[in-house]
């Protein structure tokens, strides 16, 4: 017997997985959209939202009604996504479909190889050059390889990682979120005796006041949070910090919402920013930084 997983979305509606496809129900139970998973070139998570990209037809975007509902329904369908095949045998595998024809052309790239390569060898230069690719030993080879800055999209804003700083990022024209720290708790207790972190961890709590500062309707967005270990955790389920955010609401022009935010993390971790991302699929975060 297949298994199946059943969740409910932040707009109602509810999802039925299995790892051969999902099924979104409306409220009366009736199927109102199939994905195929055999379709599914990628599959990404973040916070609530599940995002399909298919092969064909529209990528689509399911928000969990919460972190669980969201959690399953990625469990669930991760296995049957395909991987990306490796290339087999490269170009040189690819010149023997062509029978007599790809042996010559293998014969021609092998003697314009050697010929590109003879007297390369430089001694102790630390550098060996083949044909139109050159590996640099020493500290010069980190260089090429260096990853882009974080944060430095279009659209990136950044604010200081205090309490009362308030930090406004655009998602669209008419779409303005503004979001305010009210609070930051490091090594937080729980009032429930029964909530604690797992061993070696610790809780790191925020509240914020997330305000639609547009003309248009929005949605709260999503947090992460990095430690200057360059780790990245997602908020974590806990209660007996407060009230918490909820991630699934929808505000209309110049309403908030207001609640804490709480991330697991080891013990000594240490926060490197804190970033709201109103929209996973654009560009334009929100980060607060502690550095």
């Amino acid at each position: 017997m297949e298994e199946q997983v059943t969740g409910t979305l932040a707009d109602g509606r509810t999802y039925r997985a299995t790892p051969y496809a999902v099924e979104i129900l409306d409220a009366q139970g009736a199927v109102v959209e199939t994905i195929d998973l055999s379709e599914v070139m990628e599959l990404r998570r973040e916070g609530l939202d599940v995002t399909f990209r298919r092969r064909k037809g529209k990528t689509l975007t399911l928000r969990g009604a919460t972190l669980a509902d969201a959690g399953r329904l990625e469990t669930t369908v991760r296995p049957a996504i395909p991987q990306a095949p490796a290339k087999s045998g490269g170009r040189i595998g690819g010149l023997f479909k062509w029978g007599c024809l790809g042996t010559l052309a293998l014969v021609a790239l092998i003697v314009i190889s050697t010929m590109l390569t003879g007297g390369s060898s430089d001694g102790d230069s630390g550098a060996a050059s083949t044909g139109s690719t050159t590996t640099v030993s020493g500290s010069g080879a980190s260089n090429s390889l260096s990853t882009k800055e974080v944060g430095t999209n279009e659209g990136d804003v950044h604010f200081p990682l205090e309490v009362g700083a308030v930090g406004e990022v655009q998602q669209a024209k008419d779409k303005l979120h503004r979001v305010t720290i009210v609070s930051i708790t490091d090594n937080a207790t729980s009032s429930n005796e029964f909530e604690k972190p797992s061993n070696g961890h610790k809780f790191w709590v925020v509240e914020v006041l997330v305000e639609n500062a547009g003309p248009a309707e929005i949605y709260v967005g999503s947090w992460k949070l990095r430690t200057t270990a360059d780790f990245e955790y997602d908020p974590t389920i806990a209660v007996g910090f407060g009230e918490p955010l909820n991630l699934v609401q929808n505000l209309t022009s110049g309403a908030k919402t207001q609640g804490v935010v709480v991330f697991e993390v080891p013990e000594d971790a240490q926060p490197k920013f804190l970033r709201y991302d109103p929209n996973i699929l654009a560009k334009g975060d929100l980060y607060f930084d502690a550095q």
